[in-house]
């Protein structure tokens, strides 16, 4: 009995080389069109506390405000995106990622971008809400934790600010 061969065994040199550059091209187009880089609080990050509320589920909470609750919205993922400075970073690292998996069909350096991209979001994120760029606390609630920054009362939401590259859901 003979050994199959594979369509790769019957390409040799050249044609070769040319088949492993479609190839990664084909790859790197793949990646770029199921590839999303997020920022916020993702699942392996999202812990509860003892009273039933989730860490993402406090951001939502206070991105969008209640005010049945007398909370104002005290947004905060995209102010801090959207920040001079910020914003065009992560644009380039976006666009350089873009780049080596369409152009070049090099996966492993677009995610490196992506990763790079996620990384400068998050810190913008926590920075933003360590600077206290929100809405500042109420003076009873100011009184009760003895703050005026919210969000921070424990560092535990700011703490699970991540970011995630991820394939598209």
């Amino acid at each position: 009995m003979g050994i199959l061969k594979t369509a790769g065994d019957f390409i040799t040199g050249e044609y070769k080389e040319a088949a492993v550059d479609v190839f990664n091209l084909i790859m790197g187009w793949k990646f770029f069109f199921e590839t999303e880089v997020v920022v916020g609080i993702p699942e392996e990050s999202n812990v509860a506390d003892g009273e039933g509320w989730t860490t993402a589920g406090l951001l939502y909470f206070h991105e969008q405000g209640c005010p049945a609750a007398h909370i104002p919205p005290r947004p905060v993922l995209e102010p801090a995106l959207a920040q001079e400075g910020v914003k065009g970073d992560i644009e380039e690292y976006m666009a350089r990622g873009a780049y080596y998996a369409l152009v070049e069909g090099d996966v492993e350096k677009a995610t490196e971008c992506y990763e790079k991209a996620g990384m400068l979001g998050r810190d913008a994120v926590k920075d933003y809400i360590m600077a206290a760029k929100v809405a500042p606390n109420a003076p009873s609630t100011i009184a009760r934790k003895g703050s005026s920054i919210p969000l921070v009362q424990y560092g535990v939401m700011v703490g699970s600010i991540n970011y995630a590259v991820r394939k598209k859901k």
